[in-house]
Order: C-alpha cells, then sequence, then structure tokens
C-alpha cells in the first residue's frame, strides 16, 4: 500500500488548461448530469456523489487520485497518449487506473477519437469506488497478465461489453454503467431509443461479439447486477472456450 500512496504523492501530473478547455468541460458536464439522472445506475450516481467531482472545471489528476486512493484504494496516473490493452487492463486489475489529460474539441463536443479525460474522469473514476466493479476489474487485471494474443482479444471484447458499454437490470428499468456510455451523450441517447439491441449478459458470448468502436454500438448486453457480471466473467475465464481459445 505504500508504494501506491507514493506513486499519488509523487504523480505531478498537474495540467494547465485553458479557459476555453474548463468551458468545455462545463458544457459537456452539465449535460451528461442532466442524462445521468434518468440513464445511469444507482451506483453510479452515488459513487459520483461521493467523489465529487467538479462541475465547472476540469480536475487535476494528483487532486482526483488522493480522494480515490482514500475511498477505494484506487489511484490514477496520467499517461500520454494511448497505450494497449494489455497494459491497461493489467493496470486496472492492480488498482492503477492510466488517464490521459487532454480534453476533446470544444467546437464538438459529442465526439473524440480517441478517449479523453471526459471519459476518464467522468466515465470511470466515480465507478471504481463500486466494490464489485472492483473485483471485476481484478479478474481482468490477472487475465491479462498472462492471456496469449488469442486470449486477448476475448478479453478486450468482454471488457468492451462490461465496463465500458454494460448495462444492468434495476427492477424493471435497465441503466447505464458503461463508461463509455456515461461519459457520451450520444451513446447514452442512442442506447436507450431504441438504437442498440440489449442482451441478457452472457460472458463467452460477449466475447464472440465483435464491435466497431468508430460508430455508435449496435449491441449492449444488459447484467442482472455487477456481482453477478463478476461471477459470470470469473466462469468464463476458467473455461474451456477462454483457456483453449
Amino acid at each position: 500500500m505504500q508504494v501506491i500512496t507514493d506513486k499519488v504523492e509523487k504523480s505531478q501530473g498537474t495540467v494547465a488548461y485553458s479557459a476555453a478547455e474548463h468551458r468545455t468541460w462545463e458544457i459537456i458536464n452539465g449535460r451528461l448530469s442532466a442524462l445521468h439522472t434518468q440513464f445511469a445506475c444507482r451506483s453510479y450516481l452515488r459513487c459520483r456523489e461521493q467523489i465529487d467531482l467538479p462541475l465547472d472545471r476540469i480536475p487535476q489528476l494528483p487532486e482526483l487520485s488522493r480522494r480515490l486512493h482514500a475511498r477505494s484504494g484506487h489511484i490514477v496516473l496520467p499517461i500520454a497518449g494511448l497505450i494497449d490493452a494489455r497494459r491497461f487492463l493489467t493496470s486496472l486489475g492492480r488498482r492503477v487506473m492510466l488517464s490521459t489529460t487532454y480534453i476533446r474539441d470544444g467546437a464538438n463536443p459529442e465526439y473524440t477519437p480517441e478517449p479523453d479525460i471526459v471519459h476518464e474522469v467522468i466515465g470511470h473514476v466515480p465507478m471504481l469506488l463500486d466494490k464489485d466493479l472492483g473485483d471485476i476489474l481484478e479478474l481482468f487485471g490477472r487475465a491479462a497478465e498472462i492471456a496469449t494474443d488469442a486470449q486477448m482479444v476475448l478479453l478486450e471484447r468482454l471488457y468492451w461489453f462490461t465496463v465500458e458499454f454494460g448495462l444492468t437490470a434495476e427492477g424493471a428499468a435497465v441503466k447505464a454503467w458503461g463508461a463509455g456510455l456515461l461519459s457520451s451523450f450520444g451513446e447514452l441517447r442512442h442506447a436507450f431509443s431504441g438504437g442498440a439491441e440489449k442482451r441478457v449478459f452472457d460472458a463467452a458470448e460477449a466475447a464472440l461479439t465483435a464491435y466497431d468502436h468508430t460508430v455508435m454500438q449496435k449491441t449492449l448486453f444488459v447484467v442482472k447486477s455487477l456481482k453477478d457480471a463478476s461471477a459470470n466473467v470469473a466462469q468464463f475465464l476458467a473455461s474451456d472456450a477462454y483457456q483453449a481459445p
């Protein structure tokens, strides 16, 4: 634990954001917050309130990381550019989230060609306070460390349809818990307006389902609960379908 604490204190990922960039964050955050009230799962709403993300400015990652670590043991470390899925998942499994610091163009707030700080912080960070999500990430992390290239393909798809674009049942309703949904007003509207087919989550099926990150998602999976999803993922990772793809 001391090693992680040291990383938090030594992380120097502060960024001098412009007034225009803070304004972009404020606009996107406001629009997403309104949609979250309607479409986000209860755990996300509770966790977001606990982590207390600022509405009118982009949070600095070291500041956010200290608060997150105190509540869940996770930390956020800044990175420059994209990293491969194996490193990203392995780090998540060790309670280290690697995050970009750039924010999308304010002239086109609905779109970013790669994950930005809106996606990382608004989409991912609050749910890191959820213990059941932490269990899922640990499963992915342990698997990614030793996965073959063929297994990594299955892991990436499974991660995509859960942590990025997962839906969950809440009584008779369906709500979003995936970061790709929670950080995109376009994807949220699309998902809940009949634009995507919603299937009951099965890890083996999700791992074999291709996706296209350049378009609105056509297929989404609904878990019974995050705890149930964790058990389903663990069962799949121990199966012959994953062990010998």
